[in-house]
């Protein structure tokens, strides 16, 4: 029962930017317990819920960046408590710093403006 109620969400991401990105808060507001959440997440997105929220919270990062967003503004919109935390949550999962990475994309940008 509770995991056809999970299965009808699509909006997972979303619901994860309101909770404020801990899984606790997110159980809390789909009034599921985190052993329940983190089965459901295991199986049907093949990795763990912590895990696929740090994922899903620096790919939305990643888009706010190639958005034109600055680190700074990027960090706090993601709910980091400071722009570093957010470099350093960046930089284990893309192997760069979030500026490094905004410089490679308008470096690669510019490789394909017409001349």
């Amino acid at each position: 029962m509770v995991e056809a109620r999970l299965a009808k969400i699509e909006n997972w991401i979303e619901l994860a930017m309101q909770a404020g990105w801990p899984a606790r808060t997110l159980t809390r507001r789909l009034n599921v317990s985190l052993r329940t959440l983190e089965r459901y997440f295991l199986k049907t997105h093949g990795k763990p819920l912590r895990a696929w929220l740090i994922c899903a919270r620096l790919r939305y990062g990643i888009r706010l960046l190639t958005q034109g967003r600055s680190v700074k503004e990027t960090a706090f919109y993601l709910g980091y408590s400071c722009p570093a935390n957010f470099t350093r949550a960046f930089k284990r999962y893309m192997g760069i710093s979030p500026a490094r990475f905004v410089i490679r994309q308008t470096q690669e940008y510019a490789g394909h403006w017409p001349q």
